[in-house]
């Protein structure tokens, strides 16, 4: 086991590091401004921690304020016994009085010589345990190499040490014919000086006072005949017992708490005077309640060295168990609600951090105040909740923010092994507010989504970080394009497979527009099929941010750079390089890619051409074919001019699909209406009006079965009601088609259909479902004009429709539908992964809290937020 060679300690193994050229540098730079003998060398491991503290400039200048004080005070001290004027070249380190060298004059003299001598001597020490053994364990914590500072002792002092027995006679620092009144000189003193020191102690209420503090404050009692901090941390543990708590924490200070036993606080309480009235016992019986639970909550073990976990701070049982029982046990019987387990834990966490502000760090006033920052980048609010005690400080949660930000790195977090990964990149643009409209901001935004969702579990120091150390972390190595002949110029477009998905719920479809105007109302299409649509998924997903790149995104130098860094992260964590661009960026990519070496890593990726995005450019195609067809007057019915005019350009997704499916859902209704003769209007008027022909009757206890449960999607489908339904339907429609007004009209409810079609496989994770989907547009697509996503919807359909051949593991990923991402733990709830990113950090980006609302835009600011943000 390795160990720490500044607290010469394994605990903690997660903590250290090992050792590079620049890291020994500062740690001998630092020993020899402390003038300590610390030597340190290259695959040497240390705390970051301790690594910290020993290099801080701070803690070396107290340090040499410290032992200049020290220095003074053994200058003035008189001779009592050993400890003063101690030199380890000329006093003997058991007995503390003068030696010479056995190369001069003594022979009774040795100099240490062997690296375990010290190792020994410690054990001498454990073994002994008393006032000799407490002055020799003191002289030991004075150096770090003894071997170094030439160290000598006596071999007589040596003997007897490590036996067990006294310090020889001719060697004690008080002579056998002394005077009675000498022999208590310094012992009286430091007695009296210990009482003094443990007064103060019980009087002194910050209960972050350190052994060190003690030992100085006892010099002041003892004209500087204090103990040391070995020897008083035994006294003050021998004088107190359980009361006392000595908390030691590696390469930093032991820190005393003092607290009062149950047996004292119910003593006092029981020794109250027996007259006191009904209001006074009260007080009394409250104080002696508050003694209780204080002295609890200072008995609660904690460290400020690591922070709590996101996975203890979300879950309400740990955050119980945190609470001692007493105080629990209280807040429990004050609380009227039902389940009360989050304010109870909330509270009790206030009350122990207002207890013990300097020692505690609670999880829930963590999480609160990172959670207030990360959304709205407000250190008022977070100051303003700190000083009502509702959360930490806003110092604390931006040290948070750093120490999450250096541990996240670009790591992916929690164990992926069972989990598939896939990374999607997009473009990231802000403008940053100049008069002239230059400096705009363009970058590449990359996030990686993990379905099933792991979580970080590992722990997160509390350790301060710079903004040149994160930015580090967070840097994307740019790789400069060279351009060459572009191959994928000459590439032939092969014939597609021809698809024929076996949709099991397709006349479902079909079941929610005729059925919608017969039982108003109820669920649209979407809402309809997430209520009846189940089946097995993934699970829900998470995310992780990965550093933006800074240059514009349409670069070719960027995108080299993105698909680099991605290929590089798949093949450090074992899988397959799966990346998904908008319609540009995926030409460009695919270019890329194309035109690399056959040995090239970036070879072995698998490029996804945005599903989001194809809908859009799909959606457009809709309203081009459909322009000056009065769809745009029939919309403007729901909508504003202006947003019907995004609606047919495709880019008001949401409002665009529900206006289609209202159209086409009032079509179904004027076709029902006239297959089995039903007046819509009175229906819409009478909606519990008894249906009239026994086609719909039928159709509606189908409905009826299928809302409740009786009959599954896949049962409904192939009903022979709805097949009996459909047939009518299609008849009806072939002669519909002789009209060329009908028949525009038919050929956008088609339209309709595979957009419906496509969100069903987008929903579910139905992979062949998505290609079949996507070969449907490619004829609309070329119709209206939409000339790049036809081209490109069709290569990446050559390429897709290869994949069970060329990446047999990824097409069995896709068949199991991970090829969309869930933000909810749902069956219908999957979605593209293109939209992922829109909804997860493009929104987190210009949103409240974001990066484009305050933050700012520079490298530093994008570092910590990005790489904090899975975190807090």
């Amino acid at each position: 086991m390795e160990k720490c060679i500044v607290c010469l300690k394994d605990d903690h193994p997660t903590t250290l590091i090992k050792l590079r050229q620049k890291g020994c540098l500062g740690i001998i730079k630092a020993s020899q401004e402390r003038g300590d003998c610390l030597s340190a060398l290259e695959g040497n491991f240390v705390h970051q921690l301790c690594r910290k503290t020993y290099t801080n400039p701070n803690d070396i200048k107290k340090y040499k304020k410290e032992k200049l004080v020290l220095r003074e005070i053994h200058t003035n001290t008189p001779k009592l016994r050993s400890k003063s004027h101690f030199d380890f070249k000329h006093h003997c380190l058991f007995c503390g009085n003068e030696a010479t060298d056995s190369k001069k004059k003594d022979k009774n003299v040795f100099q240490v010589r062997t690296d375990d001598f010290e190792s020994r001597i410690q054990d001498a020490c454990d073994l002994r345990n008393d006032d000799w053994a407490a002055e020799v364990r003191g002289r030991l914590e004075s150096v770090s190499d003894l071997h170094a500072a030439d160290a000598v002792y006596h071999q007589a002092c040596s003997v007897n040490f490590r036996t067990c027995k006294n310090t020889p006679v001719f060697r004690s620092p008080i002579s056998p014919d002394a005077k009675p009144e000498n022999k208590r000189g310094r012992p009286a003193l430091q007695e009296d000086g210990f009482y003094k020191t443990v007064d103060f102690l019980k009087h002194h209420d910050d209960e972050q006072i350190s052994i060190s503090d003690l030992v100085e404050k006892m010099n002041e009692m003892c004209d500087g005949n204090a103990y040391s901090q070995m020897y008083l941390k035994k006294r003050l543990k021998q004088h107190f017992g359980d009361e006392i708590i000595i908390t030691d924490i590696p390469g930093r200070k032991s820190v005393v708490t003092l607290r009062e036993t149950v047996t004292c606080i119910l003593q006092d309480y029981y020794q109250r005077p027996s007259n006191l009235n009904p209001d006074d016992e009260k007080r009394a019986l409250i104080r002696a309640a508050a003694k209780l639970i204080k002295s609890d909550i200072r008995s609660v073990d904690t460290t400020k060295s690591i922070y709590p976990t996101p996975a203890n701070i979300a879950s309400v049982d740990n955050n119980l168990s945190y609470l001692p029982e007493s105080l629990l046990l209280f807040l429990s019987n004050i609380f009227s609600e039902i389940d009360p387990s989050v304010k109870i834990a909330s509270i009790g966490q206030a009350v122990m951090q207002a207890s013990r502000p300097r020692a505690l760090i609670t999880p829930l006033q963590l999480g609160l105040g990172a959670q207030v920052h990360h959304n709205f980048a407000s250190r008022f609010l977070v100051s303003t909740l700190n000083s009502l005690g509702f959360c930490s400080s806003y110092y604390e949660v931006q040290k948070f923010e750093s120490s999450a930000a250096a541990v996240q790195g670009v790591d992916l977090p929690g164990d992926i092994s069972n989990s598939f990964v896939q990374f999607v990149a997009d473009n990231v643009d802000h403008n940053t507010r100049t008069i002239d409209g230059l400096n705009t901001f363009h970058g590449m935004g990359i996030i990686a989504g993990i379905t099933p969702g792991t979580k970080r579990t590992q722990p997160i120091p509390r350790i301060a970080f710079s903004t040149d150390e994160i930015k580090a972390l967070a840097k994307i190595e740019i790789k400069y394009y060279k351009p060459q002949s572009d191959r994928l110029a000459e590439l032939s477009y092969a014939e597609l497979k021809n698809l024929n998905t076996l949709d099991k719920t397709f006349r479902l479809d079909l079941l929610s527009v005729i059925i919608w105007p017969l039982k108003y109302p109820i669920p649209m299409w979407s809402g309809f099929m997430q209520m009846v649509q189940t089946g097995d998924y993934p699970g829900k997903s998470s995310v992780s941010f990965l550093p933006m790149i800074d240059l514009n995104a349409s670069d070719m130098t960027c995108i080299y750079s993105t698909l680099n860094f991605v290929a590089n992260q798949a093949k450090r964590y074992d899988i397959t390089a799966i990346l998904t661009f908008d319609q540009p960026l995926y030409w460009k990519a695919s270019s890329i890619v194309e035109n690399e070496n056959p040995g090239s890593t970036l070879k072995s990726m698998v490029l996804r051409l945005g599903p989001f995005h194809t809908e859009m450019s799909f959606l457009g195609s809709i309203g081009n074919l459909m322009s000056n067809t009065g769809l745009k007057e029939m919309l403007e019915l729901i909508y504003a001019p202006n947003a019907v005019t995004h609606i047919l350009s495709g880019k008001a997704v949401a409002r665009a699909f529900r206006g289609h499916m209202l159209v086409d859902t009032a079509l179904y209704c004027l076709l029902i209406a006239d297959i089995f003769n039903i007046d819509v209007s009175k229906r819409l008027e009478e909606p519990n009006s008894t249906l009239e022909t026994t086609e719909m009757k039928e159709i509606d206890e189908l409905y009826s079965q299928l809302s409740s449960g009786e009959l599954s999607a896949s049962e409904a489908g192939e009903s022979d009601v709805l097949k009996n339904l459909e047939a009518t339907v299609h008849r009806k429609q072939e002669i519909l088609k002789q009209s060329r007004t009908a028949k525009l009209w038919l050929q956008y409810s088609e339209m309709v259909q595979v957009l419906r079609q496509f969100i069903k496989a987008e929903r579910t994770g139905n992979w062949p479902l998505h290609l079949q989907s996507i070969q449907e547009m490619l004829p609309f697509l070329a119709a209206s004009g939409h000339n790049l996503y036809t081209k490109t919807a069709y290569v990446y359909l050559m390429t897709m429709q290869s994949l069970d051949e060329d990446h047999p593991d990824v097409y069995a990923s896709f068949i199991n539908g991970n090829h969309v991402i869930r933000r909810s733990n749902r069956y219908w709830a999957g979605i593209s992964s293109d939209l992922f990113i829109e909804q997860v950090l493009m929104r987190s980006v210009k949103t409240a809290g974001g990066l484009t609302r305050g933050r700012g835009m520079t490298e530093s600011q994008r570092s910590l937020w990005l790489m904090s943000m899975p975190i807090c």
